[in-house]
């Protein structure tokens, strides 16, 4: 039914982080024998796979230039073709053996590192075998965060555009990337995307009643925020306006609820924020739905725009699994704003300073049906397109042996 794939990955997965999360998700589709786990951060356990794994320190991922401008960028191109390559086809040469060992019928790469993007291809062509590729952030943000100059983008760049037109199937983060890509490059893909079980949630009328009544509270107006906080840019700007409004909503007092890795926070004036640190997907679940709002932030720097316009931030996969409704503060060309069209989860401001993202709160606050409207829809995207059901039947036609490309859809 599933080929036997060679999986590469830059973390094992495991409930460590977003992406961890969302691999061990994907994996769970196939049986353990079936997968062989080469990881290049730390060293995978063995509840994914009964087979040989492989990790890989990464060295020299980050890159090395001791002196700006062009000659800097000279040194950081020696270096990548003199050491950094060939320590990547060391580890290609390890990759390839254990791929044989274990006759491996597939290879699948999480297009996260630069090392895996770079040799990607490579261990498809040298082992013979089809390429699944899975992209959950845009390449040119990957090279911003290991510090990529304009040569060494150039050979990255070319690399992940190998790796997808050559790839047999490809999965995204979401449509706008989805839409992307297919314009781009001709290919057709599948969305991969965190996801929290439908059927194993709380009744959509338990939800109903737990949020209605911490939207008609008399005391707090609750603002709610999950995850890794990758738009500190509008998060502070959330932070600025609440201290212009001296932390009041629809006279109420607002505390901002922070559930994620980490915060750092500095202030002249009181403000009002709980901080639980990373939970487990369930008891976050349970703080939020007693938010009044949970917000949702992209980032408006221009230096973080492949994040807003191609990025699908997999929270939105638990928030809406709260029934609480998203407040979305976003510029007018984040890769949001299409799917809010589709299911309108909340007020939506493209305005950087966030005053008037709170003034559609309030607005949306004190009209019951509006936020009623909100709350269902949120539920309904939950049920249709963000659970982990929906996850469950991609990957299974993903991996599925009877699958072909042409049959998996498209959804522009």
């Amino acid at each position: 039914m599933f080929p036997n794939f060679l999986v590469l990955a830059g973390h094992p997965p495991d409930q460590s982080g977003v992406g961890a999360i969302l691999l061990s998700q994907i994996l769970k589709v196939l049986p353990k024998q079936n997968i062989t786990l080469v990881t290049f951060m730390r060293k995978a356990d063995n509840s994914f796979s009964t087979g040989e794994t492989l990790n890989i320190t990464p060295r020299f991922e980050y890159v090395y230039k001791p002196i700006p401008g062009f000659l800097g960028n000279l040194i950081s191109l020696i270096s990548h073709t003199f050491i950094f390559t060939p320590y990547l086809n060391s580890q290609v040469k390890k990759i390839v053996n254990i791929g044989r060992r274990r006759s491996c019928e597939a290879v699948l790469v999480v297009l996260e590192y630069p090392s895996l993007i770079f040799i990607a291809s490579t261990v498809a062509n040298r082992l013979n075998l089809p390429l699944y590729c899975f992209v959950m952030d845009d390449p040119q943000g990957i090279a911003k965060t290991f510090g990529y100059d304009p040569l060494r983008l150039n050979l990255l760049m070319g690399a992940f555009e190998k790796a997808i037109k050559n790839c047999y199937r490809l999965a995204v983060a979401g449509e706008s990337m989805q839409s992307f890509y297919h314009k781009k490059y001709g290919k057709e893909s599948v969305i991969f995307r965190q996801g929290y079980s439908y059927h194993e949630s709380k009744t959509i009328s338990e939800n109903t009643s737990q949020i209605s009544s911490a939207q008609k509270s008399d005391d707090f107006f609750i603002i709610g925020f999950t995850g890794t906080l990758s738009a500190l840019d509008s998060f502070e700007q959330l932070l600025l306006a609440l201290d212009r409004r001296n932390w009041k909503i629809a006279d109420r007092r607002v505390i901002v609820r922070f559930a994620g890795p980490s915060l750092r926070l500095a202030s002249k004036s009181p403000r009002c924020v709980e901080y639980y640190g990373w939970l487990p997907i369930g008891e976050m679940v349970n703080l939020m739905r007693e938010c009044t709002f949970l917000y949702l932030p992209q980032p408006f720097t221009t230096n973080k725009q492949e994040v807003t316009e191609l990025s699908f931030p997999n929270k939105l996969c638990s928030y809406v699994s709260t029934g609480v409704p998203i407040a979305l503060h976003t510029p007018s060309n984040g890769s949001l704003i299409s799917f809010f069209s589709r299911f309108p989860c909340g007020p939506i401001s493209n305005e950087f300073i966030a005053d008037n993202l709170l003034d559609l709160m309030e607005a949306t606050a004190n009209n019951n049906s509006l936020y009623t409207e909100y709350q269902k829809n949120c539920q309904e995207a939950f049920r249709v397109e963000l659970n982990s059901e929906k996850l469950q039947e991609r990957a299974e036609n993903f991996f599925r042996k009877s699958v072909f490309p042409g049959q998996i859809t498209i959804n522009l």
